[in-house]
């Protein structure tokens, strides 16, 4: 959903490890069509009640939900969300 200058993303995830997990929203990589790397805007996603900004730790099947913000303009064809875990795997969620 688009707010303005910027992209809101109602983000969810779960450890589906056996293992605590760190997750950092500033991993979160939002890519365009075109190959652009955005990162979230950390000043916009913390005026949400839900904006994920700072690292969490989440337990084995723990889950985490909020809300990320892109400055991006509703013109910018948006690719995948991207997250690299410690070990170079790229978890993409693609966009219609």
């Amino acid at each position: 959903e688009y707010s303005g200058k910027h992209l809101l993303i109602a983000f969810s995830g779960i450890n589906n490890t056996t293992e605590p997990f760190t997750f950092d929203p500033t991993k979160l990589k939002l890519y365009t069509r075109d190959g652009t790397e955005m990162s979230l805007d950390p000043e916009h996603t913390a005026k949400f009640k839900d904006g994920l900004t700072k690292p969490v730790e989440l337990k084995p099947r723990q889950r985490i939900d909020g809300t990320v913000a892109y400055k991006i303009s509703k013109r910018t064809a948006v690719d995948y969300l991207g997250y690299e875990l410690e070990d170079g795997t790229v978890l993409k969620k693609y966009f219609p």
